[in-house]
């Protein structure tokens, strides 16, 4: 299977998401979390809203992920187009993904899913932190899912 770049399909709906991670990432609550942890850390730019990009797939199970460049301080989300019409899926996975883009901004050192990752989630979005550590399956979601991805199993 290829991988596509589609993001030029939908601009006007990657801007609304941008702004949605403007109102997370620029909160007191993140910029006061970011400033305390990166004290003493040698950082390139200051936060900054990552670029948004859609794929046709990130992977079969993957509804995101984040690319971070640690030599500009540079995020990157990239989101499956098999989710973007769930918009609750999609903001959710926003946040979750900017969870692992702060985590990385302020370098701490745990795995992708750690209890750290975890404090991180919590700041970014503390109503909604265990809803999203996973994005959710619909009929919709997986309809969609297995035009991609023709070998998967879908849960019925």
């Amino acid at each position: 299977m290829i991988i596509e770049d589609v993001t030029d399909l939908y601009l006007d709906r990657i801007i609304k998401w941008r702004r949605y991670l403007e109102k997370y990432l620029f909160s007191d609550r993140l910029q006061d979390f970011i400033a305390k942890h990166i004290g003493g850390i040698d950082v390139n730019a200051p936060p900054s809203v990552p670029v948004i990009v859609v794929s046709n797939t990130c992977g079969a199970s993957i509804g995101g992920q984040t690319w971070y460049y640690k030599d500009t301080d540079e995020g990157w989300i990239e989101l499956s187009e098999w989710i973007i019409d769930d918009e609750e899926q999609v903001r959710s996975i926003l946040r979750h993904e900017l969870a692992h883009y702060i985590k990385e901004y302020c370098r701490i050192q745990a795995p992708p899913h750690s209890k750290e990752y975890t404090k991180v989630l919590k700041m970014v979005s503390p109503k909604h932190f265990r809803r999203d550590k996973h994005w959710k399956s619909t009929k919709e979601i997986d309809m969609k899912r297995k035009l991609i991805h023709p070998r998967i199993k879908i849960r019925t």
